[in-house]
């Protein structure tokens, strides 16, 4: 089947999806509550919602920032912040973090003219992303206690405790793994493929322990900073929920919009909201909108995001390639497709 096809289709799947888990939303919803929960929200605390995501938004560029430093590339902070909010304007229409990784990505790989370093601190990013939220998750697995039993409790920790401890074996002894993708050769597929590019990129940088302790406290900030503001969100609607268990959905949520299914995550987030807190009795109304609430905190980030990229040329990269040519050229480094993708992007 032809590969546009094929592109095609998962996207209308994942329109599909979203489209059908908002309509699932509102078919168990009472619209006219809804609107009345919506006319009472705190204004205040929805501000505060707002500044706190800003908090996590700056956090990231920093270790974006502190990542690109670690292979000498030195890139003024301004312009990786708008970068940064420019990538979340894209994400805005893309699902999981694709239109925000790909932008910065591409901008630093054009900027700098080193694109097998700036896909190496991407890919970093998203182990060093995996290390913080896990952690996040297992430490707040005790505050479940109410939503759900002992033995899913048991089997979450469990479930979280695997992708740390693969993600913190990879940044902090990367030799293992690639011993361990040796040992597969050809017999491992894809997962002997996936370790070699990972362990290939946390090698190829050679990141000081010491940075990325730093880099892992900043994520840790990203994603604390995220559930934080939902406990604005839920103060902003007047949601009776314990603090404890909003920590506790948090980064679960996190993890449910990592997975690309949906556009942006929208209808994920919030019925991640839904299943969890009506189990301790909030009303549907307002797990749904203390979740969409969070969605447009994030959201004022992204529009300002995408007029930084109309009005401020430093923002976008000064180079006759296409955001499309770069990132096919990154894909296929990552891939190993074409060793030449990891040079300069003028092949110099």
């Amino acid at each position: 089947m032809n590969k546009k096809v094929i592109k095609a289709a998962k996207w209308l799947l994942r329109i599909a999806v979203s489209v059908g888990l908002i309509f699932l939303l509102l078919r168990h919803t009472n619209l006219q509550r809804v609107v009345e929960s919506f006319a009472k929200i705190s204004i205040g605390w929805f501000l505060l919602a707002v500044a706190i995501k800003g908090i996590g938004i700056f956090a990231g560029v920093s270790r974006w920032r502190l990542l690109l430093h670690t292979v000498k590339i030195k890139l003024r902070l301004a312009n990786l912040g708008g970068a940064y909010l420019a990538g979340r304007f894209f994400g805005s229409f893309l699902p999981s973090t694709i239109g925000l990784d790909t932008y910065r990505t591409y901008y630093a790989s054009v900027r700098s003219r080193r694109v097998a370093e700036c896909v190496a601190v991407t890919m970093i990013e998203k182990i060093i992303g995996l290390v913080a939220l896990s952690a996040l998750a297992l430490a707040a697995t005790p505050f479940g206690a109410r939503l759900l039993d002992t033995r899913a409790l048991w089997m979450l920790g469990l479930a979280m405790g695997a992708p740390f401890a693969v993600a913190f074996g990879l940044l902090f002894g990367p030799g293992l793994f690639m011993r361990l993708s040796d040992w597969l050769g050809g017999r491992g597929g894809k997962l002997s493929a996936g370790l070699s590019r990972l362990t290939g990129a946390v090698a190829g940088l050679g990141v000081q322990r010491g940075r990325l302790i730093a880099a892992i406290g900043l994520g840790l900030v990203i994603h604390g900073a995220t559930s934080a503001m939902y406990l604005a969100t839920a103060r902003a609607v007047g949601a009776d929920v314990v603090t404890s268990e909003i920590l506790f959905v948090g980064p679960l949520m996190i993890l449910a919009t990592l997975v690309p299914v949906s556009i942006a995550g929208i209808g994920v987030r919030e019925g991640v909201f839904v299943f969890f807190l009506t189990r301790v009795g909030l009303p549907t109304e307002q797990a749904v909108l203390l979740g969409f609430l969070g969605f447009l905190a994030g959201e004022v980030y992204s529009l300002a995001g995408g007029a930084i990229w109309a009005l401020s040329p430093a923002v976008r990269p000064d180079d006759q390639h296409g955001l499309l040519e770069v990132a096919g050229r990154a894909a296929a480094w990552i891939k190993r497709k074409d060793r030449k993708a990891a040079v300069d992007l003028h092949g110099e």
